[in-house]
């Protein structure tokens, strides 16, 4: 899980990083390229984000280490590895024992936050829709129909689309996926106006933009906490609607531009209090309003915008180029400890160990280590144990081991947990094979792996002698120290 989380804000990061460097230089390209490129190369921006993972490289510029703690790897007699937990509280209740790490949590807010956010903009479009359903009639004049049909026409686009007065909208608008409808408010537009209205929501159909719109959403929705993803947000709807301004008044005379500026301007007073993310603006707001007549009355001839497209596409997949994540080594054990002989319960034996836990539970409650939950799980696991083991009878299918010592215990699959000694496998006709090791990990991530050693009480010195080094360096307290040996005795 800290691998993934990692990998992901690593992705937004850099995400992030190339979309503020792409606004900053927007202006010095807006002289030399089309607004339409340079919105199609905020697309490969946007897929970036919600494609969140690199292609890595061996070689990066930054290389981020995993700090998730590793399990040891060993061998059971027949060669087969398997990978042990480490520093389990209780023995019998390791299996039903959950506890979150630090990196689990963050995954889970950063889950419970995309899904508040997809809801909440749910139930806004949901509402807008209903809305507009109910206070929608479709426009029945016979030559505003005929001059949408003409615009169909010249823009090629042979779809059926709805045509609708709204009486809740203050600007027109195109909602809608499956069945497209475009929207006018319930206002007496002058003929030009009007046709510079559809036309211009023609081409928003025409260009897929609600399409755009989802996938800007989308991101918005995985990466809900970048302050940096809402700007870039922005700044494409504003571009959106300049691209396609551009698109409207393309191969026109000044007068058109004029008349067409006048038009935006004269919806500035219509503004509509409901609003979905999953539709078009022709208005777009005042503070876009500006630049939108600065580049519709711009009749100076633009670059199609390809490098730009091209150098986008480059750096969104080369920041695996900068950053990878890579996951810490696995302990490697040699000359590993051989253990053998190993003893079984007999009920009355297992019976008394019940017992014993019984008598230790207060203790263990007044030490602050174990909750009551945690220990009634543990007597509740073990009385469980102690039927199956009645009910085999002396049979030997069924058989509880004893544990190795204070620390390393043996599970009803043959499993051993421990908190030194660490192996997972089955001990019929098998050479087990453990070692001394542990991992060290420090509040701020970072983490160390030491071991093996044929002993506890050397893995205990090669632990001090590295918290003492930690110390004289300055990376950690010596309280900090003390408390990492403590769990090591």
């Amino acid at each position: 899980m800290q691998i993934f989380i990692i990998a992901f804000l690593a992705g937004s990061v850099t995400m992030s990083a190339l979309a503020l460097f792409y606004m900053v230089i927007t202006p010095l390209l807006a002289r030399r390229y089309s607004a339409k490129g340079r919105y199609y190369a905020w697309l490969i921006i946007v897929i970036g984000l919600i494609i969140s993972f690199r292609p890595q490289f061996d070689n990066p510029f930054v290389k981020i280490t995993s700090t998730e703690t590793t399990m040891p790897i060993i061998q059971a007699g027949n060669g087969t590895p398997f990978i042990s937990p480490l520093d389990n509280p209780l023995p019998f209740s390791a299996a039903s024992h959950i506890s979150l790490s630090w990196w689990q949590i963050a995954a889970i807010v950063w889950l419970i936050g995309m899904i508040a956010f997809l809801a909440c903009h749910t139930v806004k479009h949901y509402r807008f829709m209903k809305m507009a359903k109910r206070w929608s009639e479709a426009v029945t004049d016979k030559q505003t129909f005929g001059l949408f049909q003409n615009l169909k026409a010249e823009l090629g686009i042979s779809k059926q689309i709805g045509l609708y007065k709204c009486l809740s909208i203050g600007t027109p608008m195109l909602i809608g996926f499956s069945k497209p409808k475009i929207l006018l408010p319930n206002t007496d537009f002058a003929w030009d106006e009007l046709r510079f209205i559809l036309n211009h929501e023609l081409v928003h159909y025409k260009r897929k933009d609600l399409w755009y719109r989802c996938l800007v959403l989308s991101a918005k929705a995985i990466h809900w906490f970048n302050p940096l993803v809402y700007l870039m947000a922005r700044a494409i709807n504003t571009l959106c609607e300049i691209s396609c301004d551009a698109e409207v008044v393309s191969s026109t005379d000044a007068e058109t531009r004029r008349l067409y500026s006048e038009t935006i301007i004269g919806v500035v007073k219509y503004q509509s209090k409901i609003k979905t993310a999953l539709s078009t603006n022709f208005y777009g707001g005042k503070k876009g309003m500006k630049k939108r007549i600065f580049f519709i009355m711009d009749t100076g001839k633009k670059r199609a915008g390809a490098v730009i497209f091209c150098a986008t596409l480059l750096l969104t997949f080369g920041t695996g180029m900068a950053f990878t994540v890579n996951a810490a080594s696995p302990m490697k054990y040699e000359d590993p400890k051989i253990l053998t002989n190993l003893e079984t319960y007999s009920v009355a034996e297992y019976e008394k160990d019940i017992q014993d836990f019984k008598v230790s539970a207060p203790n263990l409650l007044s030490s602050g280590k174990y909750t009551q939950e945690e220990v009634d799980n543990t007597i509740t696991i073990m009385e469980e144990e102690l039927a199956k083991l009645k009910a085999d009878n002396g049979k030997g299918d069924y058989v509880i081991y004893k544990p190795i010592d204070e620390k390393t215990w043996v599970d009803e699959n043959g499993d051993i947990w421990s908190s030194g000694i660490s192996m997972i496998g089955n001990y019929e006709n098998a050479e087990i094979v453990s070692g001394y090791g542990g991992t060290v990990t420090f509040e701020n991530g970072n983490a160390i792996d030491i071991g093996n050693y044929e002993t506890k009480e050397e893995l205990l010195s090669a632990v001090k002698a590295y918290c003492d080094a930690e110390v004289k360096a300055g990376n950690i307290s010596q309280a900090d120290a003390d408390k990492i040996i403590a769990d090591y005795r």
